[in-house]
């Protein structure tokens, strides 16, 4: 708890730290992930409803192509922010790579989706949308830090 105080204290006193430069803390690159994926997700969600509302295009699809806008949006600011390429693979495997993580969180996004809305009828889209997007989230950020940009040795 002290060292979520301190993120937040340090966000405010140092924002340049937590949030731009270079850093392995895990708490520094979740906090960065969160912040990086809230403003994906806002990209993700705007596309997903103007889609499935003026186009009236079925909700997997629409969720699918919100999740593909995300996912540019992450990687190229990812790469910059949050992760440095460490892995020390090429540019065009990362990405592939990133791609499979995103491609599998895309799939928990959209079938999650699919529960809430179609099946199950818990929910109207947007709801949940954030509902799926947390689910993924969790699997993409573990699957990127403790996967793809994990320290070899």
């Amino acid at each position: 708890m002290n060292r979520l105080l301190a993120l937040f204290r340090d966000a405010f006193k140092h924002p340049k730290v937590v949030f731009i430069e270079p850093t392995e803390d895990t708490l520094y690159q979740l906090a960065r992930t969160v912040v990086l994926g809230g403003i994906c997700t806002v990209c993700d969600t705007a596309l997903m409803y103007l889609i499935s509302t003026k186009l009236h295009w079925h909700v997997t699809i629409c969720f699918a192509l919100g999740y593909l806008l995300g996912t540019v949006i992450n990687y190229t600011l990812g790469i910059m922010y949050i992760f440095k390429q460490e892995n020390n693979i090429s540019r065009g495997l990362d990405f592939t790579i990133f791609c499979g993580i995103a491609a599998v969180g895309m799939g928990i996004n959209s079938f999650i989706g699919w529960l809430l809305v179609d099946v199950w009828s818990l929910m109207p889209e947007i709801p949940a949308k954030l509902v799926a997007t947390a689910i993924a989230f969790a699997w993409t950020f573990g699957a990127r830090k403790w996967g793809l940009y994990r320290k070899r040795k």
